[in-house]
């Protein structure tokens, strides 16, 4: 195998053999091995990627380049990977005078980004180790004096922002009358609900089949999606494994159905959810093939999208575009906080292990507290909206902000508690309280203007104990999840679905709390 051999001239037949089988399976598009440019193909890209060996003035090295590249293909590096790689190496050997002088190679890591410093630094040690480069110990003494970056937890956008994106996409879809342009974007709409709900990558996505959805004898509704595993992944890129099926609501079911029936009226059809015909909507020709919309026509897609709706329709400006990747994230957060077992959101999500998933917890805690916050600007009685049935930002519980625009005189009919009033008039007092006056929905928070500092103080302290409870519990939440596999599934499912209420009405709670010291610092 060549990723396991440090290659030399002297192999020259045996790559040119491979080069040929390659050729053959379709994997490598090119005349021969001496072409100047291969085309490398992936299932997950629409269009061959490009690989120029162009390197005339160093042969040597644009041939090991050639070799080098059939080994990670060998090896099923993915695709974008290989892709990038070589244009690492090729921007290398050319501002370095093929490695001869090292002092550029220390300069072109200088000039670029940490993370994207890391990888190159790699790249080249992995290509140092595969063929003997000119001054190789210098080369790698430089490269390893770089940090390597470790990828910390993925920054996800800021949930107002998400909650805002939710909003307007909602109300263009129900809004605006169709068209070619609101066909157009059917895709990110589709996105949008699914990939809330279910821990689906990008591609998964858009590999979905446009006979994915069934209903089955007993009446329950399955989604049919591709898998691509955690270790085939790399910048988005990876091949699929296979197919899972997955349970949906009818919901979501119907919505899929009459998605695929619009494009069928629309004289579009195809073996993919997501053809291509879609995106020529606006008329853009390729001299490739296409089935179907691939990750990069579906990010442009997804910038129309902002420009033309978020930003030009609605007005929208200062906002965090969502990737296409987020949503993923989102429904897997979602998942926490619900108290799925950790193994079944593995499966689903194509985590090779439990361990994947520890970075989700500071984004959970992020997330359940922003909740928490956009509960509290609900305004007298407003109910949450329901956006994405299941999903992290919609189906979720409701806060009310009470008092406001009741006088003193109204109040002084309602039963005295410490720092406001009790609406509880039935015969049951005090049989319905709660543990405390400050999470009750009967709970009036109107102190008298000397008293006020002080029930402002003794609100904030108990907003924060729920928050540190609510911290707690989604620690406790992904403890027992890393017991996951050593103790009784059953049992572990018990005690999610327990913490999980739990925190539930931890969240519930605090917002009420909150809402009360908004409306205090608002109306007093």
């Amino acid at each position: 195998m060549l990723e396991n051999i440090v290659f030399t001239s002297d192999k020259y037949d045996d790559l040119k053999k491979t080069f040929n089988s390659y050729k053959e399976y379709g994997v490598i598009i090119a005349n021969s091995f001496e072409d100047v440019e291969w085309r490398y193909v992936s299932t997950v890209h629409n269009v061959p990627l490009k690989l120029l060996y162009d390197l005339e003035v160093y042969k040597d090295l644009n041939l090991a380049l050639k070799a080098f590249t059939l080994a990670r293909i060998i090896n099923n590096t993915a695709a974008d990977t290989v892709w990038l790689e070589q244009r690492y190496l090729k921007r290398a050997i050319l501002e370095t005078n093929g490695f001869m002088n090292t002092s550029n190679l220390d300069a072109l890591l200088l000039s670029v980004s940490a993370p994207e410093a890391s990888r190159l630094a790699r790249t080249i040690i992995m290509f140092s180790t595969f063929y003997s480069i000119p001054n190789i110990d210098r080369v790698r003494e430089i490269c390893e004096s770089r940090p390597n970056k470790v990828h910390g937890s993925r920054k996800l956008p800021d949930f107002q922002h998400v909650m805002t994106f939710d909003k307007y996409i909602d109300a263009y879809f129900n809004e605006f009358p169709d068209s070619d342009t609101k066909t157009l974007f059917l895709p990110i709409l589709l996105w949008w609900r699914i990939t809330n709900i279910l821990p689906m990558r990008p591609n998964e996505f858009l590999k979905l089949r446009s006979d994915c959805i069934e209903r089955d004898h007993n009446n329950l509704f399955w989604i049919r999606k591709p898998i691509i595993k955690e270790s085939n992944v790399e910048r988005d890129g990876g091949e699929e494994t296979g197919y899972t099926r997955v349970q949906i609501d009818e919901s979501t079911y119907s919505m899929i159905r009459d998605y695929s029936i619009k494009l069928e009226l629309s004289g579009i059809v195809s073996e993919f959810l997501m053809p291509y015909e879609l995106y020529r909507l606006r008329g853009r020709k390729s001299r490739w093939t296409h089935a179907r919309i691939d990750l990069d026509k579906f990010k442009q897609l997804l910038k129309w999208f902002y420009k033309e709706i978020i930003n030009e329709i609605y007005n929208i400006t200062d906002i965090d575009g969502i990737k296409p990747g987020d949503t993923r994230h989102f429904a897997i957060i979602n998942m926490f906080l619900q108290g799925f077992n950790p193994l079944s959101i593995a499966r689903m999500a194509g985590h090779d292990t439990l361990t994947t998933q520890g970075g989700y917890f500071n984004h959970s805690l992020h997330y359940a507290e922003s909740f928490v916050y956009h509960l509290t600007q609900k305004r007298l009685g407003e109910k949450m909206e329901k956006k994405i049935s299941g999903g992290f930002i919609g189906d979720k519980r409701v806060a009310y902000d009470r008092g406001l625009s009741m006088t003193y005189e109204q109040l002084s009919e309602l039963r005295k508690v410490d720092f406001g009033y009790c609406k509880d008039t039935s015969s049951n007092f005090p049989d319905n309280c709660s543990e405390d006056c400050r999470s009750c929905s009967y709970y009036i928070f109107k102190p008298s203007i000397d008293q006020f500092q002080k029930g402002a103080m003794w609100l904030t302290s108990y907003s924060r104990e729920y928050g540190k409870l609510i911290e707690s519990t989604i620690k406790e939440i992904f403890h027992i999840g890393k017991l996951a596999e050593k103790i009784n599934e059953s049992k572990i499912d018990a005690e999610l679905k327990i913490k999980a209420r739990y925190l539930g009405a931890l969240m519930d709670h605090k917002a009420i709390v909150d809402a009360k010291r908004l409306e205090s610092e608002m109306y007093d």
